[in-house]
C-alpha cells in the first residue's frame, strides 16, 4: 500500500501550499490548493459537485501527478492522509472529497474519520 501525507499549510497571500510526502519516495513534492471558497458555498447542498470541486482544487499539478503515478505503480490501494495547518480548511466537508483521475473519471474516496484519512 502506498501512503501519501498531504499537509495543507496556512494561507499566505491567498495561496495555500500543499506538501506531498509519499512513503515510497525520499523527497516531498509541492503544489497549491486552488480552492474557490465562494463556489464551494454555493455547492453545499450538492454533495457530489462539492466533492468534485474539492478534489479538483486539491488534486492538481504536482499533487495529482504524484497520486496518479502511485496508483499506476501498485495493485493495492493508495491511502491519503490529510494534515491541516490552516484551521478554516479543516472545517470543509472533506468526507465528500472526490479525486479526479483518468480522462473524465471521478473516484470517490472513502473517509476515515478516526485518522482524518482517505483510502
Amino acid at each position: 500500500m502506498n501512503l501519501f501525507e498531504l499537509t495543507l499549510h496556512r494561507k499566505v497571500e491567498g495561496i495555500c501550499r500543499v506538501v506531498v510526502e509519499r512513503s515510497a519516495l525520499p523527497l516531498p513534492s509541492e503544489g497549491e490548493l486552488a480552492l474557490k471558497e465562494e463556489e464551494m458555498q454555493l455547492l453545499q447542498q450538492d454533495a457530489k459537485a462539492y466533492g468534485q470541486m474539492l478534489g479538483e482544487s486539491l488534486f492538481r499539478d504536482a499533487v495529482r501527478d504524484a497520486v496518479a503515478q502511485a496508483r499506476s505503480e501498485t495493485e493495492s490501494s493508495v491511502r491519503v492522509l490529510l494534515n491541516f495547518e490552516d484551521e478554516p480548511l479543516r472545517r470543509l466537508r472533506w468526507e465528500r472529497l472526490c479525486a479526479p483521475f483518468g480522462r473524465l473519471a471521478i473516484t470517490c474516496l472513502r473517509y476515515d474519520s478516526q485518522s482524518s484519512g482517505f483510502a
